[in-house]
């Protein structure tokens, strides 16, 4: 009897134990539930406050976005501007006439040495032997002792002279029948407050200082412009 009281309590307290091991561990694994528990509240946190951000981020997207579409607006109606600018023809601005000789033809090729090398906004063209239109005007010209001699109307004159005289006119004239077109003088700057008689003067030779305001050239200006002229009467006498 006593035998088996003390397997009954020898059984018993390996019951006591075993429990007390179970509430140990128990208490371990409420431990470490409680240690997981704050540390996926942390985690709640943190994912709290990145969210916060996120939202924030997102606020911020939206606002760049709004600023992109004004600006992109702004872009756009720039490029609009741009393209009609870029669009629009430019006014033709005059070239100088390059002009080709007829091989051969003395006149011709000396006629193209002065235009391709002084430039001409009024056209040249060549009608025959000698004979041309310089715009509208009808001319004839000579190659005379080294000179290109203009022979208009009742008159003739050395070809700076001529244009000198007439380029002005010219011009005005197709300026009229072209008047999207202005086209403009190719003479130097400082000639375009003279008067066309001081113009001519100037192609002559004289300074326009010695010009009167009559357009006859002081004592001077005619000493220094006499070899031109003799030139021009000697052309004269030879035809």
């Amino acid at each position: 009897m006593e035998d088996e009281i003390d397997i009954l309590k020898g059984e018993k307290q390996d019951t006591m134990d075993e429990i007390q091991k179970n509430k140990d561990e128990l208490e371990r694994l409420k431990k470490l539930l409680q240690a997981k528990k704050d540390e996926i509240e942390q985690w709640e946190n943190q994912m709290s406050g990145l969210e916060e951000q996120i939202d924030n981020l997102y606020d911020e997207m939206e606002k760049i976005e709004e600023e992109i579409q004004v600006k992109n607006e702004i872009i756009a109606d720039l490029e609009s501007r741009l393209n009609q600018l870029l669009n629009k023809k430019a006014p033709s601005r005059p070239k100088n006439q390059h002009y080709i000789p007829v091989k051969g033809d003395e006149v011709d090729e000396m006629l193209a040495e002065y235009i391709n090398g002084f430039g001409s906004p009024v056209p040249w063209t060549r009608l025959s032997h000698s004979n041309y239109t310089y715009g509208s005007k009808k001319v004839n010209v000579k190659y005379m002792r080294q000179h290109l001699v203009i022979k208009v109307g009742g008159g003739s004159m050395m070809v700076e002279e001529f244009v000198a005289n007439y380029e002005d006119i010219e011009l005005a004239k197709m300026n009229y029948f072209n008047p999207g077109h202005q086209i403009k003088s190719q003479q130097p700057a400082e000639l375009s407050g003279l008067t066309k008689q001081q113009k001519v003067m100037i192609a002559r030779g004289v300074s326009p200082r010695g010009i009167g305001a009559n357009g006859s050239p002081a004592k001077d200006a005619m000493k220094r412009n006499s070899n031109a002229m003799a030139a021009l009467s000697a052309m004269k006498v030879d035809k």
